[in-house]
């Protein structure tokens, strides 16, 4: 039986699914391109697509991507 205080897989899976598909939508109601964000965040524009796809990132791209969201909700 799993452990209910470890999140599984398929959990953590679905997390990162949900991530990508709204900064998917944060970016193209913004009309920006893959490559247009990419730099800014810093990170490549491959790893990005990965992100937006559900296939999983690290936590210092986390952090990269959390900053540049933060930059761009600031008044």
């Amino acid at each position: 039986m799993a452990d209910p205080k470890r999140p599984s897989t398929l959990r953590g899976r679905v997390r990162q699914t949900r991530l990508g598909e709204m900064l998917r939508l944060y970016r193209t109601v913004r009309g920006h391109s893959l490559r247009d964000v990419a730099p800014k965040v810093g990170i490549s524009s491959a790893t990005l697509m990965r992100i937006e796809t559900g296939q999983g990132f690290d936590a210092e791209t986390l952090l990269k991507l959390w900053s540049w969201l933060l930059e761009k909700t600031e008044p």
